[in-house]
């Protein structure tokens, strides 16, 4: 009986996958190119649409059942990236973006009655209630000092503490 080789196993067995993978492999170049795609659900009511606005900027939405706006992603009137979530009665729940002062980028939630519920950019962190009294603050002050703040149901000041020394 002939005695095998380990190498020349590993050797024919690496080509063999080599070859394989060779074969198999083919160059993909697909392009699509078109102006809108626009999906429907079975009742033929849009669900999403993936195109260009009025302005030629490109945008991504999509749509609740109803026809509600739930999800926009795209550029905002400014010419900033933007993305927007919103309720199943249309109403925004959430907007990142860039801010309107020239901050940088921003958080902002709101509730179902469309009170704000939280702002996080601009170097700071704004908590609200559910009627649109600030309630909470962390952030800096105007000497660039760290600062936190409660305050009470109506907006007045309850707490509140600086880092400086």
């Amino acid at each position: 009986m002939k005695k095998i080789d380990l190498k020349s196993v590993l050797i024919g067995l690496l080509v063999g996958t080599n070859l394989m993978f060779l074969l198999g492999a083919k160059q993909q170049e697909d392009l699509i190119v078109t102006k809108a795609i626009k999906l429907i659900n079975d009742d033929g009511k849009q669900i999403a649409f993936l195109g260009t606005g009025d302005d030629g900027d490109g945008l991504l939405v999509t749509f609740n059942s109803d026809g509600k706006e739930t999800a926009f992603l795209g550029t905002g009137d400014d010419g900033d990236g933007l993305l927007v979530t919103s309720n199943s009665d249309g109403k925004e729940t959430a907007y990142l973006g860039t801010g309107e002062s020239g901050d940088g980028g921003f958080l902002r939630t709101h509730n179902a009655d469309g009170k704000q519920t939280a702002y996080l950019g601009g170097g700071h962190l704004t908590v609200y209630n559910k009627t649109g009294e600030m309630v909470g603050y962390f952030g800096s002050n105007k000497d660039n000092d760290g600062i936190a703040r409660l305050y009470d149901r109506y907006g007045d000041i309850g707490w509140g503490m600086s880092g400086k020394k």
